[in-house]
This record gives structure tokens, C-alpha cells and sequence, in this order.
């Protein structure tokens, strides 16, 4: 009697601890929601695009990261650049004049705005030209005229300039110097 009952007391104890168990186990789903037309010609072409697309879309994220990485603890800033030193001419010796600097980790700002009586420097400079920057997407391999435009519309400049002088590190080391005239 005793071995009948240890027959059926490790089934139950069996099924006792398989029951007390109440670790959870993660399970991996992976649902394909794309239809499954791997013979068309079409979707062939599709998924080379879309695998080019993420390989683009990897590089450009990894430029992001070293722009952060040579921001000096910036982010991730939209602009491409390290220095920034527009100067900007008007008649009657009126100029504007807006300078930027990263070096190392420490952002040197300057604004000296006679077209509407403003300095600014230091913190509130360095936030109303990141502000300007945000709206720029050039780079050193933009046409100088895309350039001009490009900052006199984020500056919200008076467009009846005499001259533009603009001087630009960016981040792969390049300095370009821009000059236009009316």
C-alpha cells in the first residue's frame, strides 16, 4: 500500500509544482502584416528600395550622433556647423551682426542687432541664434545663393542689404566664407 501510494504521489506533486509556477515567460511574436508576394517583380524592386531607405536612414542617424558627439554636448542640433560669424550691411552704416562658437564644450553667443537696437550675448544670445540655425539646412556643399537666402530668411532680415559676409566651420572641419552684394 505504501509503494501504491508513492506511485500516485509524485504525479500529483509533479502536477502541484507545475501549477505553483507563476514566473511568466516572455514569448516573442513576430507578425508579418506585408502581403506575401515574394514572386512579384514589383515587391523584389520594393524591398531593395525599403532596405535602401534604412541604410539611408541609418547613415543619416549616425551623422546625427557625431554631430552631437562634436556639438560639445549639444544634442542633436539640425545645424552642421561649429562656428557662425555673419556680418551684414546696411546704408546708413546700420549692420547686423551675429557670432557662434563651440569650443569644446562651451557655446560662445553674440548678437549685435542695430537694425532694431538689440545686443544680446551669452545665454540668450546662444538661444535666439539656435533658434535660426533650427530653420537652415545648408551645407558646405550648397550653392553660395541658396545660402544667402536661406540665412537672410531665418534672421528675418531686411533683404535690401549692401553687403553679406559669412564665415562657417562646420563640423568636418571646412571653413567656407560667403560673400554677396546688391
Amino acid at each position: 500500500m505504501k509503494k501504491f501510494k508513492l506511485i500516485l504521489s509524485v504525479p500529483f506533486l509533479c502536477i502541484l509544482l507545475l501549477g505553483c509556477n507563476t514566473e511568466e515567460q516572455e514569448t516573442n511574436t513576430t507578425i508579418n502584416t506585408e502581403p506575401n508576394v515574394a514572386d512579384d517583380e514589383e515587391t523584389g524592386n520594393r524591398a531593395l528600395e525599403d532596405q535602401d531607405n534604412q541604410d539611408e536612414d541609418n547613415t543619416n542617424q549616425a551623422q546625427g550622433n557625431t554631430n552631437a558627439n562634436n556639438g560639445g554636448g549639444e544634442g542633436d542640433k539640425p545645424y552642421l556647423f561649429t562656428d557662425f560669424d555673419l556680418d551684414v550691411d546696411y546704408a546708413n552704416d546700420i549692420s547686423y551682426e551675429a557670432d557662434y562658437e563651440i569650443n569644446q564644450n562651451e557655446v560662445k553667443a553674440e548678437i549685435e542687432d542695430e537694425i532694431n537696437n538689440i545686443v544680446q550675448t551669452g545665454e540668450e544670445a546662444k538661444t535666439t541664434l539656435e533658434e535660426y540655425f533650427e530653420q537652415l539646412s545648408f551645407n558646405e556643399h550648397s550653392k553660395d545663393e541658396e545660402v544667402a537666402g536661406q540665412v537672410i530668411a531665418a534672421f528675418r532680415l531686411p533683404e535690401d542689404y549692401v553687403s553679406v559676409e559669412l564665415e562657417v566651420r562646420y563640423d568636418s572641419g571646412t571653413v567656407k566664407e560667403y560673400k554677396f552684394t546688391k
